[in-house]
């Protein structure tokens, strides 16, 4: 029987233990200032260079919830070319854990002054951890609990395409995972399976001139995989001369989130709330992630074009 539980833990790790809708990959809030990781093609669009160090917290009042932590940026290069990466720390909680860095280029095809097609790659190399001290057995003598620590390596690609037209539009598709790469050190079970699968994802961003100081930035977020239906992640944020802005969106079916940031000169920090519309509501304070960045100008007088 614990057996069964160990190979129901696997189960859940394997298709992501922080997403009801069975994602593998981690869950950003504020994807406009992860668009990418989540998406290659994104790389050196931005209009600056930004750096960027994120942390988040899934389910805040459970001990040991997910969260992840993550530090990148990336550039452009001779205004056809994106190069960046990010390293991160992804603990889904319990007994599971996982470290990984990411490689990303991009080129871009300029059709003319207004608008572009940019294509991206991205080499991810993720280590895994799996823990079985950290789990409370029925039964401690069970074999099957008795693996210690156990790591292993899973290599895999990313791909992606943007269009953008000026700063006003950017639309981009993207495969995360396309190597499916199976995880076998871990894998004790053979009846588990510990692999990757493809996640399919649509982001769109636009930006609307409401006028001399004000801008509404509505965005849409939407993720597949070939097992599990479309998760919409879609909001907006409303933004004051640049320098402030407020927003809100909705996760289907998951939580509804709140978004608050400002920049100062080059500096720029936001913080998004995550309320539960699922059944942890009823236990859970929600979910937080802060984001602290540094943006660096890529032309004199440049600023951000997100």
């Amino acid at each position: 029987m614990k057996r069964k539980l160990l190979f129901l833990v696997v189960i859940v790790f394997q298709f992501g233990i922080k997403n009801s809708k069975a994602q593998q990959l981690p869950l950003y809030s504020q994807y406009i200032w992860n668009d990418y990781v989540i998406n290659p093609a994104f790389t050196g669009a931005a209009g600056v260079s930004p750096i960027q160090l994120s942390y988040r917290k899934q389910w805040m009042g459970f001990n040991g919830s997910p969260e992840t932590i993550t530090l990148g940026g990336h550039t452009v290069i001779r205004k056809t070319m994106g190069l960046g990466g990010m390293v991160f720390k992804d603990a889904t909680g319990g007994a599971f854990s996982q470290m990984g860095v990411l490689i990303n280029y991009a080129y871009r095809i300029l059709f003319n002054r207004k608008s572009s097609l940019a294509f991206g790659i991205s080499a991810q190399l993720n280590q895994y951890c799996f823990n079985s001290n950290q789990i409370n057995a029925l039964d401690n003598n069970d074999i099957a609990l008795q693996t210690g620590k156990q790591t292993g390596f899973i290599p895999d690609v990313s791909f992606g395409m943007l269009y953008q037209y000026k700063k006003q539009l950017k639309i981009g598709i993207a495969v995360n995972q396309l190597m499916q790469s199976r995880l076998k050190k871990i894998n004790r079970n053979e009846l588990s399976i510990n692999q990757h699968i493809a996640h399919y994802n649509l982001m769109a961003f636009y930006t609307i001139g409401i006028n001399e100081l004000f801008d509404l930035k509505p965005s849409v977020l939407l993720q597949a995989t070939a097992i599990t239906p479309v998760q919409i992640d879609a909001g907006a944020r409303l933004e004051y001369k640049r320098m402030i802005w407020f927003g809100m969106s909705y996760r289907h079916k998951d939580a509804l989130v709140t978004m608050l940031g400002i920049q100062h000169r080059n500096i720029v920090i936001s913080y998004s709330y995550d309320v539960a519309l699922s059944a942890i509501r009823s236990t859970s304070l929600g979910s937080g992630e802060l984001m602290i960045g540094y943006h660096i100008p890529v032309k004199k007088k440049g600023r951000s074009s997100r």
